[in-house]
């Protein structure tokens, strides 16, 4: 079982992957800004950071070349509910462990997951 912080400004996505991961034997952890976020992670508590990179108080990816500047261990997976190719390179580009471009499979969902917190 893994302990997974969901960083997403939208209610309703954070609660359907809370779901699907507690379902998969996973715990879900919730939150919606990068203030919240930021303490929680440093925290060292989770084996993964799921984030949106549309945050309301933060760019997400100038939050990521934070959390990598701080923690270059700490797995992080970026969603790509655009399913733009920018957003996937620019997101590799600064660290993510991995990227689940929306709309995804739960095999998808879960090997995404499993090979972020492997590597």
């Amino acid at each position: 079982m893994a302990r997974i912080l969901l960083l997403l400004p939208d209610h309703d996505q954070r609660r359907a992957l809370d779901r699907i991961l507690s379902e998969g034997g996973h715990a879900a952890f919730q939150t919606a800004t990068a203030d919240d976020a930021r303490p929680l992670i440093e925290s060292g508590q989770y084996d993964l950071v799921m984030m949106d990179p549309d945050l309301p108080d933060q760019d997400g990816f100038s939050f990521l070349r934070d959390l990598r500047a701080r923690n270059d261990r700490q797995p992080i997976v970026v969603l790509n509910r655009y399913a733009k190719v920018a957003t996937t390179l620019l997101a590799r580009g600064l660290g993510a462990s991995g990227i689940l471009t929306m709309p995804f499979t739960r095999g998808e969902f879960f090997t995404t997951i499993d090979d972020a917190i492997a590597a």
